[in-house]
């Protein structure tokens, strides 16, 4: 036995040559492994460096007088100091209202308003309770309440009132008359109009605004999701401006009328810096509800030129088109400062799309969780780097200098995402754009926008066609015909085709169109309903 081990531990040993080549090669395995790691993490988060540092020098310093959308893709802002607006004096803000105070510590209130209210006394509780009062009061929009302005046929003002009254199932020999059912309006909204007039009031005074919205927050998840309550109570106070405003329509009182219809629109006008999706989704609804009470006007012949002239220079100044460029922004800075202080967070987003490892059953479970802790860190770096590079390409599809989507660019980067965005393609350093929710609707929303601005495009042309009736007896045959209601160089062009509306004269009146987002001119053809909204013309229809 001495012998043996003698033997073995001599350099004539069979086994002590193998092992060492074994160690040696897995040795130069780890640290071959070591450092392709070390090289990857390296990449990516130099890329990333590169790309912010190009990004902040792009950037210039913001503050409360020289707040401005980017206007070119060399100012695309990447962090959410450059997308926040800045605060404005309580004399200057119509946010500062105390309603809108009362919705923010509602909202972040545990029990809701309700139990706020309860929590208060004396006179800050009677405040709650007349707010509360005033939100719950709100006007309801249904089916009977308002023209479509995807159909734009005439709205029949007394089943408007009708329904929004709570009458249902009457027949025509039992249904109350308009002025019966006006009465019955006047009774339900005179218990909140004097908040109503009082907020109008603070907003005339007050033309500037900026919420109390906490944009920065600390735990996770919560920067992608901040509180905004006054979205709906702003929908709130527009859907009782357009009560108001239909009940002085239906009673010949035009002139309270436009005053209700200019409100809505300066109360979307609120929301424009906001850098939310959502912010711009109600901008663009409240616009419809003021853009239906004055279409509903202009099919019925109630507005005089001066007013008419009113209404077409206000128009004139809605755009939604840097509310698009920053929902954009917004959306990439959200993402950038949620994720560039702890880059593995990225896995929650990632798994909301396609399932926690950790709730994975058995060994797989196991295996995707030690997958994900083995991965690269320079990886993630390359997926917020790819995701923002994707962004870049969408705010490459303004074309600024003429107001329009690019149509290569605009083509080739859906093109892009539709790649990105399936899961069984593999598109390298994807995963965060797959995972990003709002990434999914941003044709729709590129699509929405475009639409919404066409409407806001066409009831300008319509005032100024109104005008010319007024005067002529007769509408013109084209647009060119308007002459200095609305000169041709001064004609809104829409965002696909970067031309003016097209008008046609019919029996009845007229139509205003758009060849739509297809770019395909159908004469004024809308889509069937049953065809997406991409497909067919978008028309603008008054039919007397």
């Amino acid at each position: 036995m001495q012998k043996a081990a003698e033997s073995c531990s001599t350099s004539t040993c069979p086994l002590r040559k193998p092992c060492l080549i074994l160690c040696g090669v897995l040795l130069l395995g780890v640290l071959a492994l070591a450092g392709w790691y070390q090289l990857e993490n390296m990449g990516g988060r130099k890329a990333w460096q590169r790309y912010a540092r190009q990004a902040d020098g792009w950037v210039d310093s913001v503050d409360s007088e020289d707040f401005a959308i980017p206007t070119s893709p060399e100012r695309n802002y990447i962090w959410m100091k450059d997308v926040i607006p800045p605060p404005l004096a309580d004399g200057e803000n119509f946010a500062a209202h105390p309603y809108w105070q009362w919705q923010f510590t509602a909202a972040s209130h545990p029990g809701g308003e309700y139990e706020l209210a309860r929590e208060l006394s004396g006179e800050e509780k009677s405040q709650a309770e007349r707010w509360i009062a005033f939100s719950a009061g709100a006007p309801k929009t249904s089916s009977g309440w308002a023209p479509s302005m995807e159909e734009l046929r005439r709205a029949d003002l007394a089943k408007f009132f009708n329904g929004g009254s709570g009458a249902s199932g009457e027949t025509a020999e039992t249904a109350p008359t308009l002025e019966e059912t006006l009465k019955l309006w006047d009774e339900r909204l005179k218990p909140n109009q004097p908040l109503y007039e009082e907020l109008r009031q603070y907003l005339k005074e007050r033309p500037q605004c900026r919420y109390p919205i906490q944009y920065r927050q600390d735990n996770h998840g919560l920067f992608l999701n901040p509180l905004l309550p006054h979205l709906g109570a702003l929908k709130g106070l527009a859907h009782y401006s357009m009560a108001f405003a239909c009940i002085h329509l239906a009673r010949g009182e035009t002139e309270q009328a436009q005053e209700d219809i200019l409100y809505m629109l300066d109360i979307a006008d609120t929301l424009q810096r906001e850098p939310f999706p959502i912010s711009l989704r109600i901008r663009m609804n409240i616009s419809e509800m003021a853009l239906s009470v004055l279409w509903e006007g202009l099919e019925a012949g109630a507005w005089q030129a001066g007013q008419l002239r009113r209404f077409q220079e206000r128009l004139g100044k809605v755009s939604f088109w840097n509310d698009l460029k920053l929902r954009l922004m917004g959306t990439r800075a959200a993402h950038n400062e949620e994720l560039v202080g702890d880059l593995r967070w990225m896995e929650v987003l990632i798994h909301q799309v396609y399932g926690s490892p950790e709730t994975s059953p058995g060994l797989e479970g196991r295996f995707k969780a030690l997958k994900t802790r083995l991965r690269p860190i320079g990886w993630y770096y390359r997926e917020l780097l790819e995701f923002n590079l994707m962004m870049d390409s969408m705010l490459n599809i303004f074309d600024d200098a003429d107001r329009r989507y690019k149509p290569t660019e605009l083509a080739e980067t859906f093109k892009t995402l539709d790649y990105y965005t399936h899961p069984d393609l593999g598109a390298p350093h994807a995963r965060l754009i797959r995972a990003t929710e709002a990434v999914y609707g941003l044709e729709e929303g590129f699509l929405d926008a475009a639409y919404h601005q066409f409407l806001v495009q066409a009831a300008e042309v319509a005032c100024a066609l109104e005008r010319y009736r007024l005067e002529n007896e007769r509408y013109p045959a084209s647009l060119e015909a308007l002459a200095e209601r609305l000169p041709v160089e001064e004609l809104p062009c829409d965002w696909v085709s970067a031309l003016p509306p097209r008008i046609k004269l019919t029996d009845t009146g007229y139509l205003l169109w758009a060849p739509g987002w297809d770019r395909v001119d159908d004469g004024g053809v809308r889509a069937p309903a049953s065809l997406p909204a991409a497909k067919g013309d978008w028309v603008w229809e008054i039919r007397r």
